[in-house]
């Protein structure tokens, strides 16, 4: 009876015993090992790899109990081009029905920049473990932590796993151009990108803190005082975009902040390998994102700081134009015959505050003119060409544009005939007009300028305004 009494005792012992927690380490190192794993072939934008990375996200989210923020599912799909994508957006709605519909959101982008032939014919992958599985995998299970505290939460929050960032931010754009949130009732967002170098950085990285009213100040009182803990906090003044996800909200007019634990990795290099990453640093930033998420649900104003000085992107490259010109009389029966044009020079782009908007400013050396019977009439200038530039973007590496501006040229050096008679202005100036496609730093375009200076005086016909047509090849830096 004693011997049947131990027996029993010994098999049910297991069941009486509390469950054995697994470390966020070891967890952690689960995400990054399946997404950075050289089968996943660097999760390019619309592979089919990076679908197996947000199915493995969808089952984690649902793993954790983490419901889908659509109806539908936990997918948003989109497009650029023909290449599709999807984000995977998760909810933790609040208990509280006076802030159920604010949100603090949360995310990290899961695409990369795939892989390549190398030299002998293999694949390169590059895997991203910190660019950005390091992300991914933080936002997995601060979602999980965030989850088991949901009756504590006064605001909801939205988890988002990002698609399409490496190729343009294209997720994060996608998420706010459908309207699924009102911007005023998104408080705050993290962009919680490249993660993984902790203790090799001395701590956590919050930049744009001040996208918050009294950001600094919050941040400082609340969290940087607190001994397990290491935060570096950084405003962003003069430029708040970073080149991440957060770009898309701060230009809706959301705080957006950039949690990031520096670029000391080998950052888009195939070298982004699972093992290097600090995985006792990643379970931190884990334990600092969960408090910050829950303290913030709790606040009873968050509200975006006065609007900073954005500073524009910019953009730098070279051009080379061939074409050919040709003076034409208004005032006459007849035009010169066209004649050889060519330039060559530098360019810059100016992102106007949308990605779709830029300003080109130009500088360059250019020689245009026209045929008269036996001679011809040239101009050696330069040319200040500046135009309003609208972009559309239709495939990650492919763009497509149209501009319309103006131009300046001063002459520095003439030729027409000895007998003409005539007279060439030293600068003349008009309108010019753009069109063309960009495959990744490379560009072609048409350029058309008309002389509104009307820059030549000839003595039978009159005065005559140069037009030219040329075929211009740049390269972006």
């Amino acid at each position: 009876m004693r011997c049947s009494f131990l027996f029993l005792c010994l098999l049910l012992a297991p069941y009486a015993l509390p469950a054995q927690t697994v470390p966020v380490e070891t967890e952690l190192r689960k995400h990054v090992d399946f997404l950075a794993a050289d089968s996943l072939l660097g999760r390019r934008f619309g592979s089919v790899d990076a679908w197996k990375a947000n199915q493995y996200i969808i089952r984690e989210f649902q793993a954790a109990g983490i419901p889908p923020f659509f109806p539908e599912g936990y997918l948003q799909a989109f497009s650029v081009g023909n290449t599709g994508g999807y984000n995977v957006v998760g909810v933790i709605e609040s208990d509280d029905p006076a802030g159920r519909q604010e949100y603090i959101v949360i995310g990290a982008h899961y695409d990369h920049l795939g892989w390549e032939t190398g030299e002998n014919g293999e694949k390169v992958v590059y895997n991203g473990a910190n660019d950005n599985a390091s992300g991914v995998a933080v936002l997995l299970e601060v979602g999980k932590r965030l989850k088991q505290r949901q009756k504590e939460l006064k605001r909801s929050i939205i988890l988002i796993a990002f698609d399409g960032e490496e190729q343009g931010l294209y997720g994060s754009v996608h998420f706010f151009d459908t309207h699924l949130v009102r911007p005023e009732a998104i408080k705050c967002m993290f962009s919680i990108d490249m993660v993984g170098m902790y203790t090799a950085n001395d701590g956590l990285i919050l930049s744009g803190v001040n996208m918050l009213k009294n950001g600094m100040d919050y941040f400082t009182g609340n969290f940087a005082s607190d001994p397990d803990i290491k935060l570096q906090l950084r405003n962003r003044n003069k430029n708040p975009f970073y080149g991440t996800d957060s770009d898309s909200f701060l230009g809706n007019g959301v705080p957006g902040i950039h949690v990031h634990t520096g670029l000391d990795s080998p950052y888009h290099q195939p070298e982004d390998d699972a093992d290097r990453l600090d995985y006792e640093g990643m379970a931190k930033v884990v334990d600092v994102m969960e408090k910050i998420s829950v303290k913030l649900s709790d606040e009873n104003e968050l509200e975006p700081a006065v609007k900073p000085e954005y500073s524009a992107s910019v953009k730098f490259g070279l051009n080379i134009a061939l074409g050919a010109s040709h003076y034409n009389y208004n005032d006459a029966f007849f035009n010169s015959k066209s004649r050889f044009a060519f330039g060559a020079g530098l360019f810059s782009e100016i992102k106007l505050f949308k990605p779709w908007l830029w300003l080109r400013p130009e500088v360059a050396f250019e020689s245009a003119g026209g045929d008269y019977w036996d001679d011809y009439v040239r101009d050696y200038s330069v040319a200040v060409p500046v135009n309003v530039v609208f972009r559309s973007t239709f495939h990650p590496a492919i763009a497509v544009y149209a501009g319309v501006g103006g131009y300046y040229k001063y002459h520095f050096a003439q030729h027409y005939p000895a007998d003409y008679g005539g007279k060439l202005d030293n600068q003349d100036y008009g309108l010019n007009l753009l069109i063309g496609f960009d495959v990744m730093k490379f560009r072609i375009e048409a350029a058309y300028r008309y002389d509104f200076s009307r820059s030549l005086h000839d003595p039978a016909f009159g005065r005559a305004n140069l037009q030219t047509v040329m075929v211009v090849l740049g390269f972006g830096f």
